[in-house]
């Protein structure tokens, strides 16, 4: 009875896509698979179902399937289907074919069996193989020399020797390529003096730079314990191939002397040379290089000490830190960015104290450098020396030394960046203090104890020219001792304070402080501080992050919508009740549509809530 694929391909046309999905479940299932496919290739079957069977033959397919594989093999359209199966299938029935096959057929066909030839590594074809190295075409010529560079062993070996000067130019490439393979297979085998020989004959100035490099890198990799000296012959001789080989073959040699042979050629080398083995010895991460680096860090070359400055970050220890200090204010671009990064990169010994050693003692340039340095590291304990810095010194490094307390400073030192601020002399330092309270009440919003109250005795006694600064950083955080500095101060006697204060309430992230908002908004005289106030209102109702009921939300921007008489505060609250959806700001922004000025703000609004509204099924 023919099967049900039997049946498929008899009623299949002309471009139908064979799919087999081959599912092997035991021996019986597999030979039965086996069957089928082979009868789809004995089939008038279109050549793409012959191709697919082909492919899934490859994974199960035995030496039964040899015979019709074999046919196919002459088959321009399906040649390569079938010989990549029969690659897989396991035996000598299907290194037999492939041999035979290499006598009936010419050109790419040809070139390409004795590549699956290669692969499966049939000793036994290496005859053939050599009688391809003559043929006039090169990619025959080619295919035979890297079949046999993969089989390897002495045969192969001596017929590629033998072909190097009479194949045809367009294969001399591929010969010795494939003589590199066979001769790092004797070596791995443990039959050194046969490599070596191979690889001496390759590393001869006739090849390609390519082949020689490969040739001379085999040639160290011959030498056993004699490696370091080679190396250092390598490196200190005049051929190039053979440096760039010595340089590829250290990089991944563990023994410790190949790191002395490297350190012994480094100050006598041409800069390009230095710059190849300071990276070299920086891979190699051995820190008894050190003093060898440190030699050539002050070589007239910038190349040169830019990467002898970046094998320092990962070789160095903190006692190089003022070396590079001061290499990181060099004017050569390449060599500050080096001597900076490798800063930030140094790992061993005490780092940031030495660091904050050149704080007390450098010049100013390198007091910014090292500054930079220890905010790039993360260094928080570096922080009360930045914060001295700040009240000692000015100019540059006080500046750095601010941006860097802006990355590094945290809640504890609250209290000494209040201090620092209340007693700043300019308004322009104030500023850049007030940069650091807000990126620290960006990582850090809340404060508590004993943080806050420190903080809130400094701001509280701030004299007159520190008092809005002071009020400013209480508006910053949510914290109850700061906010009763704040409603202290919308309480005093002074006019001005309560000016600075309301101010700075209209800028507060707390939203316990919305009520005395609304009622700064409600009372203020003055109408850009109302719209001011308004605006901060609005803010903290339709925060979702605040922690306030809906009603205290709607309460307050009623109230800011009753307030409200410029045109650009009505819209800021319309705004704010589209973000807190419910039936009373419906309400509300349905009967602000009766204002001409605001209505399209209205509808958009209601178009909002009732969206959200709908969306949450109330």
């Amino acid at each position: 009875m023919p099967s049900i694929l039997t049946k498929i391909l008899a009623r299949a046309g002309g471009g139908v896509v064979l799919l087999l999905i081959v599912v092997s479940t035991g021996g019986g299932e597999l030979r039965r698979t086996e069957t089928e496919l082979l009868s789809v290739l004995e089939s008038d079957a279109p050549n793409v179902a012959k191709a697919e069977a082909c492919k899934h033959l490859r994974l199960v397919g035995t030496a039964r399937a040899v015979p019709a594989l074999s046919a196919l093999l002459t088959n321009e359209p399906l040649a390569q289907a079938a010989r990549h199966a029969l690659e897989a299938i396991p035996g000598a029935e299907a290194d037999a074919a492939l041999r035979d096959a290499l006598a009936k057929t010419t050109g790419l066909l040809r070139a390409g069996i004795a590549d699956s030839i290669g692969w499966r590594q049939d000793a036994r074809a290496v005859p053939a193989l050599t009688s391809l190295l003559g043929d006039a075409d090169p990619t025959v010529a080619s295919a035979g020399a890297r079949a046999l560079g993969r089989i390897g062993g002495r045969d192969a070996l001596a017929a590629l020797q033998g072909a190097r000067g009479r194949v045809v130019p367009g294969a001399r490439l591929a010969v010795s390529e494939a003589l590199l393979l066979a001769a790092e297979a004797e070596l791995a085998a443990g039959r050194s003096r046969t490599a070596r020989s191979v690889f001496a004959l390759l590393a001869r100035s006739d090849e390609p730079e390519p082949v020689r490099i490969a040739a001379h890198a085999g040639l160290l990799r011959c030498a056993g314990r004699r490696l370091p000296g080679r190396i250092e012959s390598a490196l200190t001789g005049p051929d190039a191939a053979a440096q760039f080989a010595a340089l590829a073959v250290a990089r991944t040699a563990p023994d410790p002397a190949v790191t002395r042979a490297l350190i012994a050629v480094l100050s006598r080398a041409e800069p390009p040379l230095q710059v190849a083995l300071l990276e070299l010895l920086r891979e190699r991460g051995d820190p008894t290089c050190v003093a060898a680096v440190l030699g050539v860090a002050r070589s007239p070359n910038v190349t040169v000490r830019t990467a002898a400055w970046r094998a320092l970050g990962d070789l160095g220890d903190a006692s190089h830190v003022p070396l590079l200090i001061v290499a990181a204010t060099s004017s050569e671009a390449a060599e500050q960015k080096a001597a900076r990064e490798a800063l930030v990169s140094l790992r061993r010994g005490a780092v940031c104290d030495a660091l904050v050693a050149e704080l007390r003692q450098a010049p100013a340039r390198q007091q910014v450098e090292a500054i930079r340095a220890l905010s790039e590291r993360g260094e928080t304990a570096a922080v009360p020396a930045l914060l001295e810095q700040v009240g000692e010194v000015s100019g540059d490094v006080r500046h750095a030394a601010l941006q860097a307390l802006s990355r590094l400073a945290e809640a504890a030192h609250v209290a000494q960046l209040g201090e620092l601020l209340v007693r700043a002399p300019d308004e322009a330092l104030r500023a850049e203090i007030l940069d650091v309270f807000e990126s620290l009440a960006e990582r850090n919003g809340r404060l508590a104890e004993p943080h806050a109250p420190a903080l809130a005795r400094v701001l509280s006694a701030a004299a007159p020219p520190a008092r809005s600064a002071a009020f400013r950083v209480c508006a910053l955080f949510v914290s109850e001792p700061l906010r009763e500095v704040l409603r202290a101060g919308l309480k005093s006697a002074e006019p001005g304070v309560r000016t600075a204060a309301a101010r700075a309430l209209c800028e507060a992230r707390d939203a316990s402080l919305l009520p005395e908002l609304t009622v700064l908004a409600q009372e203020a005289d003055d109408a850009g501080l109302r719209s001011l106030a308004i605006a901060g209102a609005v803010r903290l109702a339709s925060e979702s992050s605040a922690a306030l009921a809906p009603e205290q939300r709607i309460g307050a921007l009623e109230a800011m919508l009753r307030v409200a008489t410029r045109t650009e505060d009505k819209r800021r609250v319309l705004s704010g009740l589209a973000r807190v959806p419910c039936a009373r700001a419906l309400a509300l922004v349905e009967a602000a549509a009766a204002d001409p000025s605001v209505r399209a703000e209205a509808e958009a609004a209601r178009k909002q809530i009732e969206e959200q509204l709908a969306k949450a099924g109330r």
